[in-house]
């Protein structure tokens, strides 16, 4: 039996398509995306970002639509890309506590301590908003817990300040000072 490879470069795709999936990806149409990525397109285009340098899993991960990341990973997503502000898609997942998303990135590989253009990293964005369990989630991937914002501040300092009690004990459970 003779095995050939089809190799199939990724076309340039149209500027409606590169819209259309960055929409879709927002909305969290996961039959749209799919369709979408049917089409050898790269997932990762910079014409695909929106005005604040949103790629579509950027775009997926702040609403929290698992299926949509999933997609886009297997894909080629890049994990880690960050948009104007320096967040990435595992940011954006923290802040707003989709701990399926948070998994389904530190699973992927993402850098679990990459900090935004103000020094925070998805930890102190889930403690600042505290995200129990993805704070969970982050210190068990192995998150440095004492990592300062450039305003000084720690996941400690910001769950302490806003009154986040069990994000408190988690932390502090796990040697944040």
């Amino acid at each position: 039996m003779d095995l050939q490879i089809l190799i199939v470069a990724f076309s340039e795709p149209s500027g409606d398509q590169r819209r259309d999936l960055t929409e879709a990806a927002w909305f969290g149409h996961v039959a749209k995306v799919e369709a979408l990525l049917q089409l050898p397109m790269d997932p990762n285009p910079d014409a695909a970002r929106d005005a604040g340098g949103s790629t579509p899993l950027l775009r997926a991960s702040r609403n929290g639509h698992e299926q949509v990341a999933r997609l886009l990973l297997e894909a080629g997503a890049e994990k880690d890309a960050s948009d104007s502000d320096g967040c990435t898609a595992l940011m954006h997942a923290a802040s707003i506590g989709c701990e399926p998303v948070v998994q389904l990135l530190l699973e992927a590989g993402a850098e679990k301590d990459q900090c935004d253009s103000e020094g925070r990293t998805a930890l102190i964005a889930a403690a600042a908003y505290g995200h129990v369990s993805v704070v969970r989630l982050l210190l068990d991937a192995g998150a440095e817990a004492d990592t300062c914002d450039l305003s000084g501040n720690t996941a400690l300092i910001l769950a302490a300040t806003r009154g986040c009690t069990p994000v408190v004990r988690l932390l502090v459970e796990a040697g944040a000072t």
